[in-house]
Order: C-alpha cells, then structure tokens, then sequence
C-alpha cells in the first residue's frame, strides 16, 4: 500500500505530465514559477488529492500551497485528523 507521499508523488507526475524523479528532486520548489505548472493544473492536482485521500481542501487554503512539501503537509494534516470530504447530496 502506497503512503501518501507516494500516492502524490504519482498524481504530480500524471497530472504535471513530470517524471517522479524530478519531482522527488524538487519537493520545496515553488510549482508555479520554478516547475512551471499553470494555477489551472495545480487546481486539478488539489482536485485529485481531494478524490485520492477523500479530503476537503478549503478555499483559503489554496493560497499557501506553492510546494509539493506544502501539499503534503496539508495532506497528512488533514488525514491525521479525519477530515473527510463532505458528500455530495445526491439530485
């Protein structure tokens, strides 16, 4: 079973289109300016980690989310503490 630093590590790389390498090679780079990831992209990364660790990042927590470090700390926080995502209701 993969830990969530993998499990991230895996959607950078599918979604950035990044080999892991490179990615395991820059976790403190700003994604923006240093590995040239567009806020679109990046919006689908949170997106993706939403889905893969059922989890609800916060509209104001976006902002400090720069680095796959800071991503990753707000992965784990919110897993340590149960954060689920809320359901969507059903129409």
């Amino acid at each position: 079973m993969q830990n969530s630093e993998e499990k991230l590590e895996e959607l950078f790389s599918e979604i950035l289109e990044l080999d892991q390498e490179k990615i395991k090679n820059n976790k403190d780079a700003d994604i923006f300016t240093q590995l040239k990831v567009d806020s679109l992209l990046a919006l689908e990364v949170l997106a993706a980690a939403e889905r893969a660790f059922n989890i609800k990042i916060e509209d104001e927590e976006v902002k400090d989310l720069n680095t796959f470090n800071n991503i990753l700390a707000l992965v784990n926080k919110k897993i340590a503490r149960g954060s689920p995502c809320p359901k969507t209701p059903k129409k």
